[in-house]
């Protein structure tokens, strides 16, 4: 028993030897959220999820859906940036996340160039910030787990779809997912909600508008993956209903992080042209008309209650 003992901690010592070698380590950590910046990066593209979209065209759109991604090797937005944000999570209700270090919370902004609407209501519009959030968790010690890519595993996921719209048919949902593998979403046609299965997508959106029944693909998740950004926290952790939740740091003008990191392409003016200039993340500027994505990056998703707020953090501008 003692000989399977060491050989078991040998074993995984090896692992985690192999794991720190590999990952990407920047030696800096912008926004003070004790988390190294390129591990952030590489906690991102090790659970970003796996895609499922709409793969012909839509409403006499080229490629639909997935040709408005952001995150998409084809069609008019291949020149996209998927902006994320990686920060510990901590709440004495959720163990272990009542333990600093145990849980990471990863929120990628999922951009598309257009909403195209849908067959029955119409409804498109210019840009659109759906997110998916994925709570980490570790059972080592943070000593191991902050440079171990592989001691961490998708929790629990949260996929937005039309989170707080006005027009009702918020149809965000939580799931446990417990893998190490990422998520899959599935993103309705046209409309870019994302959900846990077919079955949830064809009976979402408003008046269960929103389809995932036909003409499906998996995108290029491989390719996905080069369009994230780091966009660094934003904001204080010590004003808004939620303090110490989202973010962990108070910046001078809202927000710290490399020059350039918080900015993406502004969508374009009509469905069949590429996004283009800057939009700068953490402003208060529509992402074309549709929500800011510093309300969209800031609301807090509680991950104990399965419930998400419909307020920004005070401190968008």
């Amino acid at each position: 028993m003692k000989t399977q003992t060491l050989i078991s901690a040998v074993l995984f010592c090896l692992a985690i030897a192999s794991q720190v070698s590999a990952q990407q380590m920047s030696g800096t950590d912008w926004d003070a959220d004790y988390i190294d910046d390129g591990f952030e990066t590489t906690l991102a593209k090790t659970f970003f999820p796996n895609m499922n979209m709409h793969c012909n065209s839509f409403e006499g759109v080229p490629k639909g859906s997935r040709g408005q991604f952001y995150g998409t090797d084809v069609g008019f937005a291949t020149n996209g940036k998927l902006p994320f944000t990686a920060h510990i999570y901590y709440d004495n209700l959720l163990a272990p996340c009542n333990v600093s270090g145990r849980c990471i919370e990863v929120r990628f902004g999922m951009a598309y160039n257009w909403d195209l609407g849908d067959d029955t209501f119409g409804g498109g519009h210019r840009g659109d910030p759906e997110v998916v959030s994925v709570l980490l968790r570790t059972e080592q010690p943070w000593s191991v787990a902050q440079k171990t890519p592989g001691a961490w595993f998708a929790w629990k996921v949260y996929r937005s779809a039309h989170a707080c719209t006005d027009e009702g048919g918020d149809s965000s949902s939580f799931q446990t997912w417990n893998s190490y593998s990422a998520p899959n979403v599935y993103v309705s046609e046209g409309k870019n909600g994302n959900y846990v299965s077919t079955s949830a997508c064809n009976n979402g959106g408003f008046a269960s508008a929103d389809d995932c029944s036909d003409n499906r693909c998996w995108i290029n998740r491989s390719y996905a993956v080069t369009k994230l950004q780091n966009a660094f926290e934003f904001g204080s952790p010590n004003v808004g209903p939620f303090p110490g939740f989202i973010p962990r740091w108070s910046f001078t003008n809202g927000y710290m992080g490399p020059a350039g990191s918080d900015i993406i392409p502004f969508p374009g003016a009509s469905p069949e042209m590429r996004p283009s200039g800057q939009y700068f993340v953490w402003s208060n500027t529509q992402f074309g008309a549709s929500g800011s994505y510093c309300k969209h990056l800031t609301r807090f998703v509680d991950w104990a209650y399965h419930t998400q707020s419909c307020e920004r953090h005070p401190s968008c501008p």
